[in-house]
């Protein structure tokens, strides 16, 4: 917020955001119109969180890309699972998320 709002103390505004939406995750996550309602906040300081929003996804995006989806522990737990319930089943069948 102090790049987008030089020479003056960011820390009541920042209070004000946290209150009405509570916490950092919800205030970089709030639409433009929603921002912009709080006083105080103008253009500037929206495109600052929403900068800060582009950067949090793209962060988050490439940690999970680099992450298996399953370690080979839990798939050696889950396969003989799986293996057991369609055993059990008259009908077998396989949900996909």
């Amino acid at each position: 917020m102090f790049r987008a709002l030089p020479r003056r103390d960011v820390k009541p505004l920042a209070k004000t955001l946290l209150a009405k939406f509570g916490s950092f995750a919800e205030v970089i996550a709030a639409p433009e119109a929603r921002l912009a309602e709080v006083k105080g906040l103008g253009g500037a300081g929206i495109t600052e969180l929403k900068v800060v929003q582009a950067a949090a996804s793209r962060l988050l995006r490439g940690a999970i890309k680099k992450r298996p989806v399953l370690t080979l522990v839990e798939r050696a737990r889950l396969l003989p699972h799986c293996a057991r319930l369609l055993r059990s089943r008259a009908v077998s069948s396989v949900v996909v998320p």
